[in-house]
């Protein structure tokens, strides 16, 4: 049976719960987090789900840096993009979709004219990579802060 990566990841991440050597540490960290959600729900919540979306976005962005071979440097700076992003979209609210959007559209086209990185990664190792960010955080721009003139440009 196929299974999907986020299966994959989730069961992972319980079995490692699971067998964590030292559970009273699990307990004390879930206490801590719902007294502070008693004290102040809706800020600590926010906070919370703020820390925990960067969190999981690096650590997909590091499983999915290994599976791929990428280097130390590129590991790190693939994961800082990831956890930038999401804690941006996160704390943005709905405007926080067009930072993803447009960190994934700036990404593919980047992706989708990159022969030449790819073909030039081989020479000089984290190229490809490069590239691909430069697109992610230009995609991320044009949906963002340049929307206005984008849109006056696009428009009739």
């Amino acid at each position: 049976a196929v299974k999907s990566p986020v299966t994959v990841y989730l069961g992972s991440l319980y079995k490692s719960f699971r067998t964590y050597q030292h559970q009273v540490v699990i307990a004390l960290v879930a206490l801590v987090i719902g007294s502070l959600c008693a004290w102040d729900g809706p800020q600590v919540w926010q906070a919370i789900f703020t820390a925990s979306m960067v969190a999981a976005a690096a650590s997909l962005a590091s499983i999915e840096s290994e599976a791929w071979g990428y280097n130390m440097a590129s590991k790190i700076l693939l994961m800082f993009q990831s956890a930038f992003a999401a804690g941006v979209a996160v704390q943005v609210g709905f405007d926080g979709f067009q930072v993803l959007f447009g960190t994934a559209v700036g990404s593919l086209g980047c992706f989708g004219c990159g022969g030449w990185a790819r073909s030039f990664d081989e020479h000089v190792p984290g190229i490809a990579l490069l590239w691909y960010s430069i697109g992610a955080v230009l995609g991320a721009l044009v949906l963002t802060v340049w929307q206005r003139p984008v849109l006056v440009t696009l428009g009739p």
